[in-house]
Order: structure tokens, then C-alpha cells, then sequence
């Protein structure tokens, strides 16, 4: 499920009937997050909902953002600045197929019980129908530390904020810097047992039981090919590949339909990459789901999604940048 879901069905004058069990679902998921008696760890049955943390992390983003800023009002809420792309030759399926021989080709890093998984996030944060909105783009730094016997750590702070200009900045000096980088904003511990992946297993490195293996939390059929981009990237969030599963995902891609490349990119972390898209109004507005790769390696380096032809009812400037993450 897109990480802006429930913010781009609120802006759709419309939204369809087929929209409003899936807005519904994420509703709960991000109430379970902020609910204020919520455990501190989890519980053997409970899943993480990555759409729904990033979701929690965004709202919290907004608190920070908000306070004690009053003047002076944007025209346009804060988004990070869409990438520069220059376009490559080779359709999708012929370009991801030469991804996944590189990645296999690597050698890289055994597998192993413990996984590690360090990303920056940012999430769109709009308030919809007048009321305030941020000025300022503030990351959120996700730290995921799990080990086989289900212990780990999750810890998230805030990143370095960016504005869109002289006058936000300001404004966010004198509000005394909230969410200035380095605040803590949560830390969850878990006990061996307590934390409780989405996916139960290891990947498969064979691509036909790859793509039934991510189906698993997000309705791919249904949704199509947004909802497996969706997928790659919440299952990138939870496991560190191997390369025959890095591999694998590329399959999965240059087999699915609707992907064209983009061309090549330099992430918002400087790195080179290869961009592949797909486009989807599943949420209510037209969005580009967008994953940036390792040209070398294969390696899942970003993904995000942009508004490119309507904003609704959201006060952001098309093409708009609604939502990113990176992995370091």
C-alpha cells in the first residue's frame, strides 16, 4: 500500500468504491501506530504495517513542522524538488533483465540471521481543505535492527530539514528549530519473539515464487503494477538482499506490465542509478511510483512517488514530490 494513500483518497473529490475498503484499512493501520496507550513492543501476532510508520512519521513531521509557525504563508507546501533525469534507450523488461544477470554476477554478502536496514524518508505533509501546512521538509531517519530470534531495535529521528525558501527558513528559526536533525523521535525495543516481519520467511531467489511471495499484505492483483513497486519497496524496508534476491525482484519487474524506464539519476543521496516507473490513479490521483537502482549492482537504492498531473485538492505544485525513501 502506497505510504500516501490515505492523504491522496482525502484529496480525491471522488474516490471510488473499490478505494474505500483499502482507505479504511490504512485508516486503521496508522490509528493502531498513534494510538496513545499503543504497546512499546510489539506482540507475536501483530505485523508492521511500513506504510502505516511511515504514515505515523509524516504526521509527526507535521506536529515538529507546525508549531509556533504562523508567518509567513507559503503559496505552496514544501516538497523536495523532483529529480533530474536524462533518458536512457532499451524498453523495461530488456533493461531490468541485464540489472538482474549484474546483480547475480556480484559477490555479495552472505546471507545471515541478522538484518540491518538504515533508510531516510520523507512523506508528504500537507493539511487538506485550509488548515496549516509546514514550510519545511524534515526527513525522517529510520533505524531497523532485527536478529533471527525475533529481537531487534526501531529507532527514528528526524533528518536534515530543507525549505523551499529565504522566508520558511526563518520562520522555522524563530519557532526555536523543532525537529531540528538528530531529534529522537521514537525507539522501540523488542524482546526475541516480539518483533513479527510482514514476511515470515527468507525471499525466494526463483522470480515465479518471488512475485506470489510479495503478495503477501499487498493486493497486487487488484492494484497492479503500483502495488508491486509498493512491495519491493516494503520489502526492501524489513530484509537486506541477497544478490540472487536482488536478482529475483528485478525479474519480477521486467516481467510485470505497465514499467517504462525513466533513465538515468542521481538519487537525493548523489548516487548514480537507473529509474524505472509505473503510473497508477488507484489512489485517487495520477502518482509515478518510481524505483531507483544500483546500475552496478542492482541494489535497491530509492523509491518514490510523484503527483504528475493533478493535486486535487492538495496545495503542492504538479509534478510534486509526495513522498521518498532511501536506503544507505
Amino acid at each position: 500500500m502506497s505510504d500516501e494513500l490515505i492523504l491522496l483518497r482525502d484529496a480525491n473529490p471522488a474516490p471510488s468504491a473499490s478505494d474505500r475498503g483499502l482507505d479504511d484499512r490504512a485508516r486503521e493501520d496508522l490509528r493502531t501506530i498513534l494510538r496513545p496507550d499503543a504497546p512499546s513492543r510489539g506482540r507475536a501476532h501483530r505485523r508492521w504495517t511500513w506504510s502505516a510508520l511511515a504514515a505515523a512519521a509524516a504526521v509527526t513531521a507535521v506536529v515538529l513542522g507546525l508549531h509556533g509557525v504562523t508567518h509567513p504563508t507559503p503559496a505552496f507546501a514544501a516538497t523536495p524538488p523532483t529529480l533530474r533525469i536524462t533518458p536512457l534507450t532499451g524498453t523495461a523488461d530488456v533493461t531490468l533483465a541485464r540489472l538482474a544477470e549484474r546483480a547475480r554476477k556480484q559477490q555479495g554478502l552472505p546471507a545471515t540471521g541478522s538484518q540491518v536496514i538504515n533508510t531516510q524518508d520523507w512523506s508528504l505533509s500537507t493539511r487538506i481543505d485550509g488548515q496549516q501546512v509546514t514550510s519545511a521538509v524534515i526527513p525522517i531517519e529510520t533505524l531497523l535492527r532485527w536478529n533471527a530470534d525475533r529481537s531487534g531495535l526501531l529507532q527514528t529521528s528526524t533528518g536534515e530539514p530543507s525549505f523551499p525558501d529565504k522566508d520558511s527558513r526563518e520562520a522555522w528559526r524563530r519557532s526555536g528549530q523543532p525537529g531540528r536533525e538528530g531529534t529522537v523521535l521514537s525507539r522501540t525495543t523488542f524482546n526475541p519473539g516480539e518483533f513479527n516481519p510482514m514476511w515470515q520467511t527468507a525471499p525466494p531467489t526463483n522470480a515465479t515464487a518471488l512475485a506470489k511471495y510479495l503478495q503477501t499484505g499487498h493486493p497486487i492483483r487488484d492494484l497492479g503494477t503500483a502495488e508491486l513497486f509498493v512491495a519491493v519497496t516494503d520489502l526492501a524496508r524489513e530484509r537486506q538482499l541477497t544478490q540472487p534476491q536482488k536478482a529475483a525482484v528485478l525479474q519480477v519487474l521486467a516481467a510485470a506490465p505497465d514499467v517504462q524506464v525513466l533513465g538515468s539519476v542521481r538519487d537525493r543521496l548523489n548516487r548514480r542509478g537507473v529509474a524505472i516507473a509505473t503510473d497508477s490513479d488507484h489512489s485517487g490521483l495520477m502518482t509515478r511510483y518510481i524505483l531507483i537502482f544500483d546500475p552496478s549492482t542492482g541494489t535497491l537504492n530509492g523509491s518514490e512517488q510523484w503527483l504528475t498531473t493533478s493535486a486535487g485538492s492538495l496545495n503542492v505544485r504538479v509534478p510534486a514530490v509526495i513522498a521518498y525513501s532511501l536506503w544507505k
